[in-house]
């Protein structure tokens, strides 16, 4: 899977949910529920932020908020890369960093 394609279709994806939405590239972890992008944008824990935002498993999947693989070993690597590819993102896109502190 393209992780890089997977965090750009999620930042657009944020972008048709709230264009002004900001994550802490020091703290996103996409493996821990408080401090995944699409909480830290949503105010919520992951799962309450699904349902606010109203997308499937699948589409998280899609858009780079949750690994897709089925064997441990596997999610916990894909979850360490898409949390860099998120780093990374917010890094490189100014409007939608912050460094306020989250908390977890």
């Amino acid at each position: 899977m393209n992780f890089i394609k997977r965090v750009t279709d999620g930042a657009a994806f944020l972008d048709t949910v709230n264009s002004e939405w900001k994550i802490n590239p020091l703290s996103t972890d996409i493996g821990n529920q408080r401090v995944c992008a699409l909480a830290q944008v949503k105010g919520v824990i992951y799962k309450d932020a699904l349902q606010k935002t109203g997308i499937s498993l699948d589409d998280a999947v899609r858009y780079g908020f949750q690994s897709g693989a089925r064997f441990a070993v596997i999610y916990r690597l894909e979850y360490f890369v898409l949390s860099i590819v998120w780093k990374c993102y917010a890094l490189t896109h100014p409007r939608h960093r912050t460094f306020k502190r989250v908390t977890t």
